[in-house]
Parts: structure tokens; C-alpha cells; sequence
């Protein structure tokens, strides 16, 4: 399960449900486009590059950035 490095793996892993229980918690409010620790990258960027539609979606229409998740696309 992604709860161990938080919004980043829920978003790694295209865990839709996980990725709702984060964007709830008071800890990620304005932080949505916050970089992952590991690899510099923001949530919607990760779930970009690995394909998983609806975990960008998610993170869309929660304010992220989108020409983050386009340049991931690319």
C-alpha cells in the first residue's frame, strides 16, 4: 500500500481511493503539487508517467498543476 510516503505513492500507484483519503487530510491542503521527497517530482507528474488516467484526473480537478501533468505525458 502507498500510505507509507503518502499522496506520492497513492499517486505512484494510480490509487484512486488512497489519493481521495490524502487530498481530505488537512496536511496535504495546498500542498497538492508538493515534490516528492525521493524523486523531486510532484503527485500528478508520477501518475502521469506511469499511465494511470484516473489518478490525474483525481489530482486534476483537485488543483494540480496541469502543465505539470502534461510535460509527464510527453
Amino acid at each position: 500500500m502507498p500510505r507509507s510516503n503518502g499522496l506520492w505513492g497513492a499517486a505512484k500507484a494510480g490509487d484512486v481511493h488512497q489519493i481521495e483519503h490524502y487530498l481530505q487530510k488537512p496536511l496535504w491542503a495546498g500542498r497538492i503539487n508538493a515534490p516528492d521527497p525521493q524523486s523531486g517530482h510532484p503527485p500528478v507528474a508520477l501518475a502521469a508517467w506511469r499511465g494511470h488516467v484516473e489518478a490525474v484526473e483525481r489530482l486534476l480537478d483537485a488543483g494540480a498543476s496541469a502543465p505539470v501533468a502534461f510535460e509527464a505525458a510527453i
